[in-house]
């Protein structure tokens, strides 16, 4: 791959592209952005209020912006987006045109083990298994629509995690 280029990480809530993103940006000597915490510190807010305070949709017209101004910037970054970036088809083009989309896959078992209803607005007051489901079939067409690389990552903790998504980049 070639390293002038942004990398952003999709997948569904909770299968890991924070945590990904972090350890896999400094391995590739790479600066790291999560758009989620970046629209955090501007709104200087919680996700989870902001969502409650105001909607959905406001949130994603704010991560759209955010998405826009980080793929706009001229040193490339490791980027974690939010699960449903892939909703809006301006976000799919972006990340398509300006990027290398890197889709996290992962068994919906597995990530509704481990996720934290607390700090997920959408699975809030869900059956996060249920709600995970309904994710994946409304945007895993959309997750490979913008995706260069897939990655399964289903089994693995971590280390082992971030290992094969940076060597699936460096294939």
């Amino acid at each position: 791959m070639n390293q002038d280029n942004h990398i952003v990480l999709v997948g569904l809530p909770g299968v890991g592209k924070t945590s990904i993103g972090e350890k896999l940006s400094e391995m590739l000597m790479m600066d790291y952005i999560d758009i989620d915490y970046e629209i955090e510190s501007d709104q200087e807010i919680a996700i989870n209020d902001f969502i409650q305070s105001h909607s959905v949709s406001e949130f994603r017209l704010i991560e759209k912006d955010k998405l826009d101004k980080v793929l706009d910037g001229n040193s490339p970054l490791v980027i974690s987006s939010g699960g449903g970036i892939v909703l809006d088809k301006g976000n799919r083009n972006l990340i398509k045109e300006k990027s290398v989309g890197v889709y996290i896959k992962c068994d919906i078992d597995e990530i509704a083990n481990r996720v934290d209803i607390k700090s997920r607005p959408l699975l809030y007051n869900t059956n996060k298994k249920t709600q995970l489901l309904n994710f994946w079939n409304e945007r895993k067409e959309m997750y490979s629509e913008v995706s260069k690389i897939e990655v399964d990552i289903t089994g693995l903790d971590l280390k082992k995690s971030i290992i094969k998504v940076y060597n699936k980049i460096n294939e």
